[in-house]
């Protein structure tokens, strides 16, 4: 996504509510936007922006080069996945 003021690109990463409250991850997910908020390192994808509706959470984030589309769609459908990290 081009912002029309800047012509930067951004992605935007829309994951589905029912999807975290089936998996439990609504209180993961608000600290997982906290903390990428607070991050600035080169080798990690910044978070600029957030919002949501209805149904889903959107993230609007730094683009990786190299990242296909496909790939940012099919992690957006998926849960993320908890690791040593995320406790």
């Amino acid at each position: 996504m081009r912002h029309k003021q800047t012509n930067r690109i951004f992605a935007l990463k829309q994951i589905s509510k029912k999807l975290l409250k089936d998996q439990q991850m609504i209180t993961q997910i608000k600290i997982e936007i906290k903390i990428m908020y607070s991050l600035d390192h080169p080798n990690i994808i910044r978070l600029y922006n957030h919002f949501e509706d209805k149904d889903h959470v959107y993230l609007i984030i730094e683009e990786a080069p190299g990242v296909t589309t496909q790939f940012v769609s099919m992690k957006a459908k998926s849960a993320l996945p908890q690791g040593p990290t995320l406790r």
